[in-house]
């Protein structure tokens, strides 16, 4: 993994975006990285989005990049909302669920991933598109599924990449059939 990062990751309430932001975040911490993890919420209650920019530093800590070398959207409305903080650069890897509103250009580096159809697939639910996301930006930024199990450590996360371990390979196989990056 390069020595710094930015990862943002956008989407609805519900999508695991706060959760997958903070599974990447201890990873980090496992690595030896300083890390930020500013967190935006819309209303939740009126399905406000969800999104995080965390930042990621080998040698001290700083704020995360005014832009996202890396991005996830689940959701582009949701995205929208919170753009100002979550700004594209000409570099950003643009992983994203569903084609975007006319209000977005893409740039060449975009990749749509079927997150939720692949969750369905592997796992019985969508819900899961988040693991998926996660194996898709492991293969990204070369980080191994062994740090990954050796890095959780809450109870809620070790169960959850335990009971979805097909979903985190169908992710980190998505990567590979995409022909998508690597940093």
């Amino acid at each position: 993994m390069r020595d710094n990062l930015t990862i943002g990751i956008a989407g609805a309430g519900g999508d695991g975006v706060v959760l997958l932001g903070s599974i990447l975040q201890k990873l980090a911490a496992s690595l030896g990285y300083f890390s930020q993890m500013p967190r935006y919420y819309g209303a939740q209650i009126r399905g406000g989005g969800s999104a995080v920019k965390l930042g990621l530093d080998a040698k001290h800590l700083a704020l995360p990049g005014d832009s996202l070398d890396i991005i996830v959207c689940f959701d582009w409305q949701k995205y929208l909302e919170v753009n100002q903080e979550l700004s594209l650069g000409a570099n950003t890897i643009i992983l994203y669920e569903n084609e975007p509103t006319g209000e977005i250009n893409l740039p060449e580096k975009s990749f749509q991933v079927a997150f939720s159809r692949n969750s369905q697939e592997i796992t019985g639910t969508p819900h899961n598109k988040n693991i998926v996301a996660l194996g898709v930006l492991l293969e990204i930024t070369g980080i191994s599924e062994e740090q990954v199990i050796g890095a959780i450590t809450g109870d809620h996360e070790v169960d959850l990449l335990k009971n979805n371990l097909a979903a985190l390979e169908a992710g980190k196989k998505l990567f590979f059939e995409l022909s998508i990056p690597s940093l």
